[in-house]
C-alpha cells in the first residue's frame, strides 16, 4: 500500500515515495601518548608525541585539528591519523577534535608531562681538617637536592655498600673510613648521584718509651743512657715517631743515645690524620767520668801535700782521706766529709802522728784521697810523705783531721737497668685539633638528549591551521546546503507529480461511478 493525501491504493513500490534515511552518526577520534622513554608517575623522559586517529561511520571525509597548550594545529586535510610532536619540559595539555563532512564532530583532551633533566645534587663535608684527606673531628655531611620540573622524590644514602636509607638533610660520621653514595631521584625517575669518601680519626696515637742505662746515685746514670719509643694507632695508622733532644729540632727516630751531660728529650708520634702525642719532657743525667785528682809528689814531713780535685759532670760529693803505712803497723788516720762544687784546691799538713798518737818513724807513708762525685763515680790517688831523721826534730803544728761528716758510701750499681715503659696518648683529640673546613660539591642536572620526532610538513600550525580547518568546514557546509537544496527541489517536483496522478485517479473513479 502506498498512502498519500488520505488515499491508500495498491501500487508498485516505485510509485511510492522513498523512506527518509536515518540521521548520520558522529565521527570518532582516539588519542595516544607515544614516549620513547617512559619514566615514573606518567612522566616522559624522552621524545614524546600524541598520535591521533579518527574515522567517520558514513565514510565521509574528516579533518583532525586541535591545540597544544593553546597553539593550534591541523592534520593534513583528509588524513585520518597524524602524529603531533610535543616538546619542552613540564606539564601541558592537548585538545583535539575531528570534524566530518556530515557536519558532525567529536573532541577530547589529554594532559602530558615531560622531564628531560636529572636533579641538581649538593653535598657539603664539614669538620676539623687533618692530613692526607682525614678529618680530626666528627664530620657532618650535608645533602640537598632540587629539581625544577618534576620535583624531588627521594634522597638516599648508602654507606660502605650497605642498604640505601633516606637522608633528612645531614649525616654525622665518627671514627672510621666511609664511602657514601648519595642518590637524588626526581618524580620522573631521573637519578643524580655523588660519592663522598670520608675518613675520620679523632684519637691520638698511643706512645710508649723506655729508658736504659747503668744507674748511679741521685738520679744519675754512670753509663751512656738510651731511650726507645714504640707507637701504634688504631685509626688512620701510624705515620712517624720523632725525637727531640735538648730542645732541638724534631727528627724522625724511635731511639736516642745520650752521653755525658744533663739532657732533656721527648718523643712524638704522629698518625696519618695528623693527630699527635708527645711525651712530657724527660730529663736524663749522665756522668760516666770519675773525678780528677792532682796531688803533689815527693813531700817530706813538715811540707804540705797539695791537692786539687775537680768534677765537671755531676759535681763533687764525698771526700775521704787516709794516712797509713804499708805494713799497717800504725792505726791509720782517716777522715771524710760531704763536699760540693766542681773544683776544690787544698792541702794536708801531717804532723807525723797516727790515730793512736804513735809517732811515725823514719820511712815513707802514704796519703790517699778517694773522691766520689754525685753520680757515684769514684777516683783514688795517693802520694808519699817521707820521714827522715832530721824531720823528726822539726817543730810541726799538730794535725787535727776534720770530724767525719759522712759514712762510707755504698758501692754504685754496675749492671744496666731499664725504666718503663711509660705510655701516653690514645685519647680523643681536642676540639681545636685542626682548622675547621667545609667543602661543597655540586652535581648539576644533565639534560638527556632526545631524538627529534620528524615533523610532518603537511601539519599546519597556528593561523594556517585555523584557516585550513575553517575553509574546509565552510566548503563542506556549502556542499551540504547545495545537496539539501537539490533534495528539496526533487521532493517538491515529486510531490507535484504525485498530486497530479492522484487527481487523475480521482476523476477516473468518479466517471466509473456514474457508469
Amino acid at each position: 500500500y502506498c498512502c498519500q493525501f488520505g488515499y491508500c491504493v495498491i501500487k508498485n513500490k516505485a510509485d511510492c515515495g522513498q523512506d527518509d534515511p536515518p540521521p548520520p552518526s558522529p565521527p570518532t577520534i582516539s588519542a595516544n601518548l607515544n614516549c620513547s622513554n617512559w619514566g615514573d608517575n606518567g612522566w616522559c623522559k624522552g621524545s614524546l608525541s600524541i598520535d591521533l586517529s579518527a574515522a567517520d561511520p558514513q565514510g565521509q571525509a574528516v579533518v583532525i585539528s586541535g591545540a597544544v597548550n593553546g597553539n593550534n594545529f591541523a592534520c593534513p586535510s583528509g588524513a585520518t591519523s597524524c602524529s603531533i610532536p610535543l616538546s619542552g619540559e613540564g606539564t601541558g595539555s592537548v585538545s583535539y577534535q575531528v570534524n566530518s563532512a556530515t557536519g558532525l564532530s567529536a573532541a577530547g583532551s589529554l594532559g602530558y608531562q615531560i622531564d628531560l633533566t636529572s636533579p641538581n645534587l649538593d653535598t657539603s663535608v664539614s669538620g676539623a681538617g687533618g692530613t692526607n684527606g682525614w678529618y680530626r673531628s666528627d664530620v657532618t655531611l650535608g645533602v640537598s637536592a632540587s629539581d625544577a620540573t618534576s620535583g624531588i622524590a627521594s634522597i638516599t644514602a648508602s654507606i660502605n655498600g650497605g642498604g640505601a636509607t633516606s637522608v633528612g638533610g645531614s649525616l654525622t660520621f665518627s671514627n672510621g673510613e666511609y664511602s657514601v653514595l648519595i642518590v637524588a631521584r626526581d618524580n620522573a625517575g631521573h637519578v643524580t648521584q655523588d660519592t663522598q669518601t670520608i675518613k675520620v680519626d679523632t684519637i691520638t696515637p698511643s706512645l710508649s718509651f723506655t729508658s736504659s742505662g747503668t744507674n748511679g746515685k741521685n738520679g744519675w746514670y754512670v753509663s751512656s743512657a738510651s731511650a726507645a719509643a714504640t707507637a701504634s694507632d688504631v685509626g688512620s695508622g701510624l705515620a712517624s715517631i720523632e725525637a727531640s733532644v735538648d730542645g732541638g729540632t724534631w727528627v724522625v727516630s724511635d731511639s736516642i743515645s745520650l752521653g755525658d751531660g744533663v739532657h732533656t728529650y721527648q718523643f712524638r708520634a704522629t698518625d696519618v690524620a695528623g693527630n699527635k702525642t708527645e711525651t712530657p719532657t724527660q730529663t736524663a743525667l749522665v756522668d760516666t767520668i770519675a773525678p780528677s785528682i792532682s796531688m803533689s809528689q815527693g813531700t817530706s814531713l813538715g811540707e804540705k801535700v797539695l791537692y786539687e780535685i775537680e768534677d765537671y759532670g755531676s759535681g763533687l760529693s764525698i771526700f775521704r782521706a787516709v794516712i797509713e803505712d804499708d805494713d799497717e803497723a800504725y792505726q791509720k788516720v782517716t777522715w771524710s766529709g760531704d763536699i760540693s762544687g766542681s773544683y776544690i784546691a787544698d792541702d794536708i799538713l801531717w804532723d807525723g802522728k797516727f790515730a793512736d798518737g804513735a809517732r811515725a818513724g823514719i820511712g815513707e807513708y802514704m796519703v790517699t784521697l778517694k773522691i766520689t762525685d754525685a753520680a757515684g763515680n769514684k777516683a783514688i790517688k795517693a802520694t808519699f810523705v817521707t820521714v827522715g831523721l832530721l824531720d823528726l826534730l822539726d817543730d810541726i803544728p799538730a794535725f787535727s783531721p776534720p770530724v767525719s761528716s759522712t759514712s762510707e758510701e755504698d758501692e754504685i750499681p754496675t749492671t744496666a737497668s731499664t725504666t718503663g715503659p711509660q705510655t701516653f696518648g690514645g685519647i680523643p683529640t681536642t676540639t681545636n685539633a685542626g682548622e675547621f673546613i667545609s667543602t661543597t660539591t655540586t652535581v648539576s642536572g644533565i639534560t638527556i638528549p632526545t631524538t627529534n620526532i620528524p615533523l610532518d610538513p603537511n601539519i599546519l600550525w597556528g593561523a594556517a591551521a585555523t584557516a585550513m580547518v575553517g575553509a574546509t568546514l565552510a566548503d563542506w557546509q556549502k556542499k551540504r546546503e547545495e545537496e539539501a537544496r537539490r533534495k528539496a527541489e526533487a521532493q517538491e517536483e515529486k510531490r507535484a507529480n504525485t498530486e497530479k496522478r492522484w487527481g487523475q485517479k480521482k476523476a477516473e473513479d468518479a466517471v466509473r461511478q456514474r457508469w
